[in-house]
C-alpha cells in the first residue's frame, strides 16, 4: 500500500520495462544490391546470446538499460536497483509484462517503484518492445559476429546522410567513459603512455585518434597485468635473450 511517507511529493515517472535477447544467430533478411548482381549473405548458427534489460520513460524521452549474460530474477533485481538509484527523486510506475521474473517471490520491489501489469499477450502495448524491434531490424539482419563481445561492440554511425567526422554508437558506453578519463590522466602523468601519445601526435595523428590508440594500449597493458598478476611498472624487467651455442664440427 502506498503512503504519504513513501510518495513524499515525488514527481511520477511512468516507465515501460522489458527484456530482450541478442546473439550471434544471423537474421536473414532481404537486401539491396546493384543490378544485375545477386547479393551474397553469410549465415551463422552459433547459439550465444547476451540479454538486455530496458525501461523507457516516454514523457522524459529517456532510456535506462543494462546488458548481462543471463536473464533471471537476480538480474532483474540488479536492474531495478540501477533504475531506482538513477531516478531516486522520482516515484516510478513501471509497466511490465507477465514474465516469471516479474512475479517471483524473490523479486525485491524498492520503495520508489511500483509495478503495473500489462494485459496478457499484448506486446504491442509496450513501447519498449518497439525499441527492440528497431535494433533487430536496423542493426542485426545479415550480420555475422566473430564472437559474443562483437555483439555489444560499438558500430560506426554510417547513415549516408550525415556530413563531417564519423561517430559511433552502441557498445558499452560506461566502459568507454571510464577508460577515456583514465587514459586522459595517463597521457599527462604516466611516462609510457605519455611518450606513446606524443609519438603519435608528432607523426600527424589527430589528438583524439592518438587518445583512442592510447586507450587501447592502456587496456592491453591492464589485461597483461591481470594475466601475469603483476603491478604496473614504468621500467619493466628486460627480457634476456641467450644465443644458442655454436656447434663446431668434430666437437
Amino acid at each position: 500500500m502506498l503512503s504519504p511517507e513513501i510518495v513524499r511529493n515525488r514527481p511520477v515517472r511512468i516507465m515501460f520495462q522489458d527484456e530482450a535477447r541478442f546473439g550471434r544467430m544471423v537474421r536473414i533478411r532481404r537486401c539491396w544490391s546493384p543490378s544485375p548482381m545477386r547479393p551474397i549473405v553469410e549465415n551463422g548458427y552459433e547459439r550465444q546470446f547476451v540479454y538486455v534489460y530496458g525501461a523507457v520513460s516516454l514523457i522524459q524521452g529517456e532510456l535506462d538499460w543494462m546488458i548481462c549474460r543471463e536473464m533471471n530474477t537476480v538480474r532483474m533485481n540488479e536492474f531495478l536497483l540501477q533504475v531506482s538509484q538513477a531516478h531516486s527523486w522520482d516515484f516510478i510506475i513501471m509497466i511490465v509484462d507477465g514474465a516469471s521474473s516479474h512475479r517471483s517471490k524473490d523479486l525485491n520491489i524498492l520503495e520508489n517503484i511500483r509495478f503495473v501489469a500489462l494485459p496478457g499477450y499484448s506486446p504491442e502495448l509496450n513501447p519498449q518492445e518497439h525499441v527492440w524491434d528497431e535494433l533487430r531490424e536496423k542493426e542485426f539482419p545479415n550480420r555475422v559476429f566473430a564472437d559474443l563481445d562483437s555483439v555489444v561492440a560499438p558500430y560506426n554511425r554510417d547513415s549516408g546522410s550525415t556530413v563531417g567526422q564519423r561517430s559511433i554508437y552502441g557498445g558499452r558506453a560506461e566502459v568507454r567513459s571510464a577508460l577515456y578519463m583514465a587514459t586522459l590522466t595517463a597521457i599527462r602523468s604516466n611516462r609510457k603512455i605519455k611518450e606513446f601519445y606524443k609519438k603519435l601526435v608528432s607523426k600527424g595523428k589527430k589528438k583524439k585518434v592518438a587518445l583512442v590508440a592510447c586507450m587501447r594500449k592502456f587496456l592491453v597493458c591492464l589485461n597483461a597485468m591481470l594475466k601475469t598478476n603483476k603491478s604496473w611498472s614504468d621500467n619493466p624487467e628486460p627480457v634476456r635473450v641467450y644465443p644458442e651455442p655454436v656447434r663446431v664440427c668434430g666437437s
